[in-house]
């Protein structure tokens, strides 16, 4: 293994005994990837990037 590789495996192996530590989960709950497969929906979606924080402040959980 190369010193570059071996770095790697010793921060994966870290990260990974410290989130199976962790007393609450990392990943979004309800979470899923989705593929833009055209430009109406790449707009779409990058719309939404851009408004989503202006709703902060009216979201109820805060």
């Amino acid at each position: 293994m190369s010193n570059r590789n071996d770095k790697t495996y010793k921060v994966s192996k870290t990260l990974a005994e410290i989130i199976k530590n962790l007393n609450f989960k990392i990943w979004q709950r309800n979470y899923w990837e989705h593929i833009i497969r055209n430009e109406a929906e790449y707009n779409r979606i990058s719309q939404y990037i851009i408004d989503n924080p202006e709703k902060w402040e009216k979201d109820r959980l805060r």
